[in-house]
């Protein structure tokens, strides 16, 4: 249970894909699985991390059931259908995905897309996601002064934040609220939060590095990896005008072009659920000159018809028993 309500930050249909649900595909034998970080941080309140083992875990069972390719041939829809057919992507270009998640890929010989946040480059501290749960975490079990965290008219905490569930939840719930909002007044939102946290506890920092330049163009160099655009900040897409959302865009495709010299073809939406993007983030998607985007929900695959809604299936944290079990639910709907 705990899974699932941390799941409701990135996305409420999520849900429907981690049980393995789904509205019908066009193409029901082509799949896009979706993961985060390859690590096993000490604090993952939004279950983003799959461990090294777990990972290796996860592509030799891909591996008996599908044959993976590269996005280019699952997209194409002359490859032929006698095999099942899956494509491992990852979203936000943690530092992991370079030292962790690629060795794995190339020692399995997979190919994998990582579509990457520019903003963000080189902070080692992790998206503001992350920095929100860094801060709550740290919070010291003795600080009663923190049951009630008054951080701006915007956003407040009443609660118990003394045990480690309390805190997951409390991390939760303010993300939630911070999502939808306006970069700059998030951005200033959590900085007030570390302020007021940090400030007055004894409790640890934890990293979450994320790539800077050199690592983006050591990444984009594997011969099994492709990027792709993720937007510049990770903002809601869907409450930005569309000239906003072409922006975001276009500025994460040209920072990746001029890091590696390649324009990226593919987008992924950023959170990524219906109610994330909108009939104006595909068409800025297209306007971009991009060849396809993809969502983090159920939908019909059918890339001819509906290439800036590519479905995805966000993969969980499970161990090989309850992963296999997972993936059958999946791949037998």
């Amino acid at each position: 249970m705990a899974f699932f309500t941390a799941m409701k930050f990135f996305s409420r249909s999520r849900l429907s894909a981690l049980r393995g649900w789904g509205r019908p595909r066009v193409d029901g034998r082509r799949f896009v699985f979706l993961y985060h970080r390859i690590a096993s941080p000490e604090h993952d309140p939004f279950s983003l991390s799959v461990s090294a083992s777990q990972f290796q875990d996860h592509l030799d069972i891909l591996r008996s059931y599908c044959r993976m390719v590269t996005l280019d041939e699952l997209l194409d829809t002359r490859t032929a259908k006698r095999s099942i057919l899956a494509s491992i992507t990852f979203d936000d270009g943690y530092t992991d995905n370079l030292t962790t998640a690629s060795p794995i890929l190339r020692r399995a010989g997979i190919p994998a897309t990582f579509f990457i946040c520019t903003g963000c480059l080189g902070d080692v501290r992790g998206f503001w996601w992350d920095r929100v749960a860094t801060a709550i975490a740290a919070a010291d079990i003795a600080a009663r002064a923190l049951d009630t965290l008054e951080l701006t008219k915007e956003i407040s905490f009443t609660g118990d934040l003394s045990s480690p569930d309390a805190r997951r939840l409390a991390t939760l719930e303010i993300a939630g609220r911070l999502r939808s909002m306006d970069v700059l007044q998030r951005n200033r939102i959590v900085e007030e939060l570390e302020t007021a946290v940090l400030a007055r506890t004894s409790g640890t920092w934890e990293s979450c590095p994320v790539l800077d330049e050199a690592g983006v163009r050591e990444l984009g160099s594997q011969p099994l990896a492709q990027l792709g655009a993720h937007t510049h900040n990770h903002p809601m897409l869907s409450v930005l005008t569309p000239e906003e959302q072409l922006a975001e865009i276009n500025r994460s495709a040209a920072i990746l072009q001029e890091i590696t010299g390649t324009r990226p073809r593919f987008m992924a939406y950023p959170y990524g659920s219906q109610q994330d993007y909108s009939e104006d983030s595909c068409l800025a998607v297209r306007a971009a000159a991009l060849d396809a985007a993809f969502v983090n929900h159920g939908a019909p695959f059918d890339p001819k018809r509906h290439p800036y809604r590519i479905p995805r299936y966000y993969v969980p944290p499970l161990p090989a028993d309850d992963f296999r079990n997972w993936l059958h639910g999946v791949i037998d709907q």
